[in-house]
């Protein structure tokens, strides 16, 4: 029997953050799921290779590939019919996948996500809230330099008009969605495009607004790429919103 939706992670040397998120998957409220894992590590995870877990599908690749072609993968083989995208670095509360399932059911839509989410950067130790859809005033940049840099959009900005579209770690979607418009063969900003020619193609898109914490976006020294966020907010809100383990994600 199918199960009623896949989760797909792509992963790459990140062994520790993967353990992370097998006890975020676990906590799920939503329990009918598999969960597929391809990792083009080095070496494969030898924590995943010993699991004992029906649902839980792990495969290691001995060649590199891109993101893109790790996403197209793991869809090609999922057996549900919608799939969530969780990626290995990211917080996802535990009424998360119950909660994104049921907006995708409610709008009818084919692919839903979230526009605006709390972000945290481990390189400033800063937690954020960045609203995609507002791309006017204040903004600050979540990235690989060492020290918060801001600025100002008295205008909307050309570059920034269609983040709204993407940063697929949210990314919720029916399989007929993928098999519509896969991901592009593209080293950077392929959710974006996989998202954009599936509405070309018809696909409804849905978006909302995180205000309570059903995920936490976390950007690392090595992530692809930065986040804008309007807002900056004080550390204690990361327990506050999150809880208090959040095992390694927050970590150098």
């Amino acid at each position: 029997m199918s199960p009623a939706v896949s989760i797909v992670t792509p992963t790459f040397n990140r062994h520790d953050l993967l353990q992370s998120q097998h006890k975020i998957v676990l906590a799920q409220t939503m329990q009918d799921f598999e969960w597929l894992i391809l990792d083009d590590s080095p070496q494969p995870s030898s924590y995943f290779v010993a699991l004992d877990d029906p649902r839980i599908r792990y495969a290691h690749s001995p060649a590199r590939m891109i993101v893109a072609a790790k996403r197209n993968w793991l869809c090609e083989r999922s057996r549900g019919p919608m799939i969530a995208q969780f990626d290995d670095d990211d917080y996802y509360a535990p009424h998360y996948l119950a909660t994104m399932l049921a907006r995708l059911e409610k709008n009818q839509a084919d692919i839903t996500k979230l526009s605006a989410w709390f972000v945290y950067s481990v390189q400033l130790k800063r937690l954020g809230y960045w609203d995609t859809a507002n791309t006017l005033g204040l903004h600050f940049t979540f990235g690989p330099e060492k020290s918060l840099q801001g600025f100002v959009n008295a205008a909307p900005p050309e570059n920034m008009k269609n983040n709204y579209l993407g940063y697929g770690f949210s990314y919720v979607f029916r399989k007929s969605a993928w098999d519509a418009a896969s991901f592009p063969p593209v080293e950077y900003a392929s959710d974006y495009a996989f998202v954009a020619s599936a509405i070309a193609k018809g696909q409804r898109f849905d978006h909302f607004a995180d205000t309570e914490g059903l995920c936490l976006h976390v950007l690392r020294t090595d992530n692809m790429s930065k986040s804008f966020p309007q807002h900056l907010l004080p550390d204690f809100m990361v327990e506050k919103l999150f809880g208090a383990d959040l095992g390694a994600l927050l970590e150098g």
